[in-house]
């Protein structure tokens, strides 16, 4: 299975943002809506879903750069923000709290 490489320091990272391309940095930059080579899904929901720890076993592997926080980039690649983290944990609660009627 490949493996992809979130970047910052790259010239195609625009304003900070990660990019991602293949691990040979051949390869992209990848949306988060493009399939990726060799996979079945965007590049969205295969970071999403390492992010929240449920990868599939078909998903490639997501890596840093040198020095980089993986969750944290995997976070601004997604465009999910501290706040839009508060709203879910706020969410959950309720969802939490409605199970329970």
């Amino acid at each position: 299975m490949r493996t992809f490489k979130l970047l910052k320091n790259h010239v195609r990272s625009i304003r900070g943002r990660p990019v991602l391309l293949t691990d040979d940095l051949c390869l992209g930059p990848y949306s988060a809506g493009e399939i990726l080579p060799d996979c079945t899904d965007t590049a969205g929901n295969i970071i999403f879903r390492a992010l929240s720890g449920d990868s599939v076993p078909n998903d490639p592997r997501i890596e840093a750069e040198e020095g980089g926080e993986l969750d944290t980039y995997m976070l601004e690649y997604l465009g999910i923000t501290d706040g839009d983290l508060d709203r879910a944990d706020k969410l959950a609660k309720i969802a939490r709290r409605r199970k329970t009627k």
